[in-house]
């Protein structure tokens, strides 16, 4: 049985629309030494303390790009839709717990379909509030929805929060994917943001998929998505892949 180690991270807009994006990069115990030292070597060669794609200098996009394609991980993002949320439910969720969860339930997908287990480690401020959440999750055996058994947290070895993951490789990719899926949102919503294409085409190939291939729902998810065009979503990821 494989071991898994899982980084995330988040952000949140405000425009075009109030979401919050959790990013996900999974990666093979095995690997992740080597994934570290090359990581570390792109940052000592170009004399960077850290990278969070939202201050890096554009100049080091092409180079950043080529780095991450040639590392070995998965990428999960999910999005909350903070003004659907509100308009949904009459109690709403917390948007950055809801994110939170829907990001825990995809790590326990994918390590389960690749019969591994998975240690995670989250990058977050508000650590009373999620670990409140993710202990209360540990407890539900069954899913109130839908009234199957939850087995999503079966293949997760840990929850580690804390607020300096930030300073980690794998930290710092999470925080590549969040970054990615507020990209997706701005373009969604017709906003352009060319510089970082190259960055996100990247993340968009290394996105979670099942058997089928199928991306949404796996290596993207969307909450809640009644008003959300899966189709035009579909299509503008197809076009920043080609």
């Amino acid at each position: 049985m494989n071991c898994l180690i899982a980084y995330s991270d988040s952000c949140r807009i405000d425009s075009p629309i109030p979401v919050i994006c959790m990013g996900g990069a999974i990666f093979e115990i095995e690997h992740y030494y080597r994934i570290n030292r090359q990581f570390n070597q792109f940052k000592a060669d170009h004399r960077l303390n850290e990278i969070k794609l939202r201050s890096l200098n554009r100049k080091f996009f092409p180079g950043y790009a080529e780095l991450l394609e040639g590392l070995d991980f998965t990428a999960i993002i999910t999005i909350v839709d903070e003004t659907q949320l509100r308009s949904k439910y009459a109690y709403p969720d917390d948007p950055n717990a809801y994110a939170f969860e829907l990001l825990i339930e995809r790590f326990g997908f994918f390590s389960r379909r690749n019969d591994s287990r998975c240690l995670i480690i989250h990058d977050e401020e508000k650590i009373l509030e999620l670990r409140a959440r993710l202990n209360s999750l540990k407890q539900i055996e069954f899913d109130e929805i839908f009234g199957r058994k939850r087995r999503e947290f079966e293949s997760i070895l840990d929850t580690l929060l804390t607020t300096t993951s930030h300073f980690s490789v794998g930290g710092q990719i999470a925080d590549t994917v969040a970054d990615v899926g507020k990209f997706i949102v701005k373009s969604y919503y017709h906003y352009k943001d060319h510089p970082k294409k190259e960055i996100a085409q990247v993340i968009l190939r290394k996105l979670d998929r099942d058997e089928d291939g199928e991306m949404l729902g796996w290596g993207i998810k969307y909450q809640p998505d009644e008003n959300l065009d899966k189709a035009k979503l579909l299509a503008l990821i197809q076009s920043l892949l080609k």
